[in-house]
């Protein structure tokens, strides 16, 4: 969302008028969001009239005022969830209100309150639940729609990741192809790197008995269980939902032992062998149910949820049939709930997900290919593709179907770079090694213990934040990490600046403003920060990573490994590309934090001994060399403290001296 921003804030308008100097023409830009990042006028005022009663013809506005005034519990009840007042209250007056002006987007990213998804979804609906013009009492007020229209005018269209994968992951032209929006001849992929992992996201599937659950509601909201039929459909439904968690349960449970909550299904396994046919057979009378009982509904708000209800009820039998079979570039994997034991009562139900993890030919045919939308018979052509971003892993061109070489391009900053430092530390001592290691096998080589490094890696913290005077970012690989730290540069601060983290309860983006703002104060956070945090000058002169963020073993990355072994040297060499691969890429990612501006300067820290040859804890070489490279731009290294120490106390003499 920031770089959306700053491509329409500040980037579009330099361009377009650079462009009507030189063509005698502005060139106009439009952001392109889903559907349901627009707050809708028929959804909410369904929502207020649950809470009101019945509303007619009373104005936005006043309803609004109405809502403000009255006098509400801690919670109100809607649709079978509780909601705080105090959070949903403003938000529906808020939706009310953008729509008595057209010159107001009642955009999600305009809301200055914080809604949750579940909030916002009683003040929105997306395409499969929207009546569209033919349907809808208020569509000439309608705020997507509108959107869409000045998007279908625009010259260059800015859009994120998550439409072009979902276009990728259900080969419908949500961008490209669009023939409402126009035909497209160029696109720009900025932050390409994260372009597969969101196809692969969008591309899941997942069945569960809570799932089928669901659809029951939804079905509940339009059909009325007095009717036998109806009332034999749900009873059933629940009956098949407790079928599909005991198989899950059963079969997981024969499973080989995976430590974690997500456990890979076997290849030879299908979960759903004993239930699939049940489901699908199920989920079909519910919507020969939906369809005839809705044909001729009056109400908005019935043929709202109907949509929504015939398109879960849909989705739930693909969903079936995908999880069901093991393909190479296919994960499967089995959600383990906290509490795996008891009876049916209310326990929490097994989930079963499967998702792409080769998606290259997703994302060429379905997003890089495209068929022209004002020509009858055209044949399909391929768009000119320009993917970038400062930090493109080595096998980006094989996950996003890019088929040139990666070119690298000097950086603008690469001056920067060289007035500022880097430092890694070099364990020597037998205390440090000491501190750092658990007992190795059979009493052999001790070994690097990752339970012990952030109690380890503090004093160097503090010391690091000490010599700088504040003015930091400090990035951790877990949570329970993140938070000690937090409070052990609080209680070190003294009160000279403040520490800030991600854990403290605030809307991260007014987190982020808070340290923006105060040169000298320090952030905490972990994934969250290391991509899209942008402060230029003294505030972020100091980036504290405390080791290569490697996310644990998972069923998606495995699946990734598994696919890749026969081609790169087995699992040990595909292994290394995707898992460490994936550390450098957000690696160099959280190290660029670093400098943001022409001016910037500071010292990068990477807390990790493991990346220093000469320590006894090195990484494998080509392991180190991934990690390495993510730091290549900086010509000055360290590995002792008082090096980057010294390096940090005279850098901010000068500057405060200037």
């Amino acid at each position: 969302m920031s770089l959306q921003a700053q491509i329409i804030d500040k980037d579009g308008p330099t361009i377009s008028a650079a462009a009507e100097r030189v063509y005698g023409k502005p060139v106009r830009f439009a952001v392109l969001k889903g559907w349901s990042n627009y707050s809708c006028l028929q959804r909410t005022r369904e929502t207020v009239a649950g809470l009101l009663g019945a509303v007619g013809h009373v104005s936005n506005s006043a309803l609004a005022d109405q809502l403000e005034q009255m006098k509400f519990g801690a919670a109100v009840h809607i649709d079978g969830y509780d909601y705080d007042s105090a959070t949903l209250i403003p938000l529906l007056a808020w939706a009310l209100r953008q729509h008595e002006d057209s010159r107001l987007s009642a955009d999600r990213a305009a809301y200055p309150g914080v809604a949750s998804n579940l909030e916002w979804a009683l003040v929105s609906v997306s395409t499969q639940e929207c009546l569209g013009e033919s349907g809808c009492p208020v569509f000439e007020l309608c705020k997507p729609a509108a959107a869409r229209s000045v998007v279908a005018e625009a010259d260059i269209v800015v859009t994120n990741h998550s439409m072009l994968a979902v276009q990728a992951a259900t080969a419908l032209p949500v961008v490209l192809g669009n023939s409402g929006l126009g035909d497209f001849q160029n696109i720009i992929v900025d932050e390409a790197h994260a372009l597969p992992g969101t196809v692969r996201s969008q591309g899941q599937s997942q069945v569960s008995a809570r799932r089928i659950t669901k659809v029951i509601a939804l079905v509940r909201r339009v059909l009325s269980d007095t009717d036998a039929g109806v009332k034999r459909w749900i009873d059933d439904g629940d009956a098949v939902a407790t079928a599909v968690d005991d198989e899950l349960r059963r079969r997981l449970k024969a499973a080989p032992f995976e430590p974690g909550d997500e456990v890979s299904v076997p290849g030879d396994v299908d979960p759903l062998n004993d239930t699939a046919d049940l489901v699908i057979s199920w989920a079909k009378r519910g919507d020969r149910l939906l369809a005839n009982a809705t044909a001729d509904a009056e109400s908005q708000s019935v043929k709202i949820a109907a949509k929504r209800a015939r398109a879960e009820v849909t989705q739930l039998g693909s969903d079936v049939d995908a999880v069901r079979e093991h393909f190479v570039g296919v994960a499967r994997w089995w959600k383990r709930p906290a509490k795996f034991g008891g009876g049916h009562g209310r326990r929490e139900s097994v989930s079963v997900t499967a998702a792409p993890v080769e998606v290259s030919r997703m994302i060429d045919r379905n997003v890089w290919t495209v068929v022209p939308s004002d020509e009858e018979d055209a044949e399909p052509m391929q768009l000119s593709v320009v993917a970038m971003s400062a930090t493109l892993p080595t096998g980006f061109a094989r996950d996003a179907a890019i088929r040139s070489q990666s070119r690298e391009y000097e950086s603008p900053f690469d001056a920067r770079y060289g007035d500022s430092a880097f430092f890694a530390p070099r364990v020597i001592s037998p205390a440090e090694v000491a501190a750092l290691s658990a007992p190795g096998p059979r009493g052999g080589k001790p070994k690097f213990d990752t339970t012990k490094h952030a109690g380890w890696a503090l004093p160097y913290m503090v010391d690091l934040v000490d010599a700088n005077g504040g003015s930091a970012l400090v990035l951790s690989s877990t949570v329970d990490a993140g938070k000690k730290y937090t409070e052990s540069l609080r209680e070190a601060a003294r009160g000279r600046w403040r520490v800030l983290s991600q854990w403290d309860g605030a809307n991260i983006r007014q987190i982020k403003a808070d340290w923006e703002d105060d040169r000298t104060a320090v952030l905490v956070g972990t994934k969250t920060l290391m991509t899209g945090t942008d402060a230029p000058g003294e505030t972020c002169s100091l980036v504290i990573v405390d080791r290569p963020p490697r996310a644990r073993a998972n069923p998606i990355d495995n699946a990734r490994v598994e696919a890749l072994a026969p081609n790169h040297g087995g699992k040990w060499g595909a292994d290394r590309i995707v898992y460490a691969g994936d550390a450098a890429t957000l690696l160099e990612q959280s190290v660029g934090r670093l400098i943001r501006s022409m001016s910037d300067s500071g010292l990068a820290a990477i807390l990790d001994p493991r990346l220093v040859k000469s320590s006894p804890f090195a990484y494998p070489e080509a392991t180190r060399d991934i990690y390495i490279h993510a730091v290549r731009r900086f010509d000055r290294k360290y590995s002792q403290l008082s090096k980057a120490t010294e390096f940090l106390r005279e850098r901010r003499a000068k500057t405060n001296q200037s």
